[in-house]
């Protein structure tokens, strides 16, 4: 009697060791899924600043030297393509892949 009750005892103890790693798996699973969305959001959010940054020092050399309308494609820590008009506003554009920003003034 006392054999057969150890020996319940040790199936038990596999199954609890069984359910604590499937446990761990799935915690440590989704703790990654949601640092690698993270990292995702964060590089898009930098993608943005880049972008911004870049068509505000584009547009600060076209006030200095009131250069005329232009679409050119600027590398600088990337690929961007720049277009400012006049007409019926005034607005400059940056696009860079999926990515596009643009600042309108209208007088």
């Amino acid at each position: 009697m006392n054999r057969l009750l150890s020996h319940s005892k040790q199936g038990f103890i596999l199954l609890e060791a069984v359910f604590a790693t499937g446990l761990l798996t799935m915690i440590l699973f989704f703790y990654q899924e949601n640092q690698l969305q993270a990292i995702k959001a964060s590089q898009r959010q930098y993608e943005e600043v880049r972008m911004l940054r870049v068509l505000a020092e584009e547009v600060r050399e076209r006030q200095l030297h009131q250069l005329p309308e232009k679409r050119y494609q600027l590398t600088r820590n990337g690929q961007f393509i720049v277009t400012y008009t006049s007409e019926p506003y005034h607005q400059a554009k940056i696009e860079a892949e999926a990515l596009t920003w643009e600042i309108r003034r209208e007088d």
